[in-house]
């Protein structure tokens, strides 16, 4: 039976041409079970087109072939809690493998990738199974892969780097995933990701990380971005625990299509603060 694709969201201008990929930029992230994309145009420097779909990536390429077709760059934001930072004087390339197993526990057949991060000079070490790499090369030969957590601190760091003073925690939801970032200044001080089922997990890990970093939720700043909505259990309880709340907000530089101006500048933050990340 032929898979159909589920539309979580979908924006596309009337500019968009699907033999033009050569002339357009494209970030994805494919989580398990839901696949964003979104395009820009190499002249213009405009985003153009997001794509949210509920489907895997083999069925996201079978539906929409001109994703396989070659573009003027390709970033693909691989998203799992498998990560570890380490500052650069720390990092050693052969010996990647027992710096991550330090922290993570990693299964057979899952290979070792790193970002190297220059604010701040740190590595990101990841684990990625091996079939996945081999999809993600395959469909994507001029792909670069990074970890969701490197393009995140990347734009945090620099859309954020002169307005935070003191300590600023960031929440990034992604399906049932939340990352969880804190910021002294322009000062990367902690992250990490975290599985959830209820918001009520959410807000656990929330509260724990705050307390053992010793943040004020009374007195701290927290930055909400991905997917919430104000109206939304987990927007509720955050803000029952944490008073000061915010949304974050797309860089002013990024030229968006007319077709995005009801998107929430906190909802798909990575893929629409392409500038930010250096695709």
């Amino acid at each position: 039976m032929d898979t159909k694709l589920t539309v979580l969201l979908s924006r596309k201008d009337d500019s968009f041409q699907p033999s033009r990929t050569g002339e357009y930029h494209l970030i994805l992230q494919p989580d398990e079970t839901v696949v964003t994309c979104s395009v820009r145009e190499a002249q213009g420097d405009r985003i153009i087109l997001l794509e949210s779909l509920k489907n895997t990536l083999p069925e996201v390429l079978d539906h929409l072939p001109w994703l396989r077709q070659p573009f003027r760059s390709v970033r693909i934001f691989y998203p799992n809690n498998k990560f570890t930072l380490l500052p650069e004087l720390l990092y050693d390339e052969d010996n990647k493998e027992n710096l991550l197993d330090f922290t993570v526990d990693r299964e057979n057949r899952e290979q070792i990738l790193t970002d190297r991060l220059l604010h701040p000079e740190m590595y990101n070490l990841y684990a990625v199974p091996e079939q996945q790499i081999q999809q993600m090369n395959e469909a994507f030969p001029q792909g670069r892969i990074c970890h969701v957590s490197s393009a995140l601190i990347e734009c945090i760091w620099i859309n954020y780097k002169n307005q935070v003073t003191g300590k600023k925690i960031f929440i990034h939801i992604r399906g049932k995933s939340v990352d969880l970032l804190v910021f002294d200044g322009s000062l990367l001080h902690y992250c990490n990701a975290f599985s959830f089922v209820t918001p009520e997990d959410l807000v656990y890990y929330l509260i724990f990380v705050m307390e053992q970093l010793d943040l004020n939720p009374e007195e701290t700043g927290a930055v909400l971005m991905g997917e919430i909505e104000r109206r939304s259990p987990v927007y509720e309880l955050i803000y029952r625990y944490v008073r000061n709340v915010e949304f974050a907000v797309r860089n002013e530089s990024v030229k968006l299509s007319p077709v995005f101006h009801d998107v929430p500048g906190h909802s798909h933050y990575l893929l629409l603060n392409p500038l930010l990340c250096g695709s």
